[in-house]
């Protein structure tokens, strides 16, 4: 990398660069958000505009800094549709497997285990300090929030959101757009858009 574009400019971007400073310091980072800025780096707002104002800076290379999966799905459509790619960050204190498949636009925090077999799909957060045990499949666009913890054969489907200090028994499965609160002890399959918290976790809406 000589330059990458940062989606969003809240605590989860602080995050980003300061793994981008320490592996790529010479990497130049430009940035948009909804919020504006006096920064010479600062290329505006998150529109189909800027981003292609973005490639003709010659920037081809981004990753969204934004926790809501929604948004972080939306973007990235816009993103993709002009040919950026999304660039897969690692803090080097993560620990993965060599075998484990990583897709694009992912950011994996310090401390992190990723175990063998597993598959990280795109744009997926992976937050500090969290282990994934073998044999995992989490899809595009999930969440995982500090401290977590998912069994083996876990799946995680679709924009869900795990939320911080969370524990998923083996072999279970998360559905698509779900939460699970901070927290909860997952022991059972979880159906699509729905939140559930607790310990053991139970539905609470949807």
């Amino acid at each position: 990398m000589s330059k990458i574009l940062i989606i969003g400019n809240g605590g989860h971007a602080s995050v980003v660069k300061y793994i981008i400073n320490q592996t790529s310091p010479k990497t130049d980072i430009y940035y948009i958000d909804d919020k504006s800025y006096e920064d010479e780096y600062y290329l505006g707002k998150i529109s189909i505009e800027n981003f292609q104002k973005v490639k003709l800076l010659g920037i081809t290379n981004y990753i969204i800094c934004i926790g809501n999966n929604q948004k972080r799905q939306k973007i990235s459509q816009l993103a993709d549709s002009i040919g950026l790619i999304g660039q897969t960050i690692i803090h080097p204190s993560a620990i993965l497997a060599d075998d484990v498949k990583i897709g694009q636009g992912v950011a994996i925090f310090a401390n992190v285990v990723i175990h063998p077999g597993s598959v990280i799909e795109n744009h997926v957060i992976v937050n500090t300090g969290s282990q994934i045990d073998h044999d995992n499949f989490i899809d595009n666009f999930v969440s995982i929030a500090p401290g977590s913890i998912t069994g083996g054969n876990v799946t995680i489907l679709e924009g869900a959101m795990i939320g911080i200090g969370s524990i998923i028994f083996p072999s279970k499965q998360i559905g698509k757009w779900t939460t699970v609160g901070g927290g909860s002890v997952v022991t059972k399959n979880v159906p699509h858009n729905v939140t559930i918290w607790g310990n053991p976790a139970k539905i609470i809406h949807g």
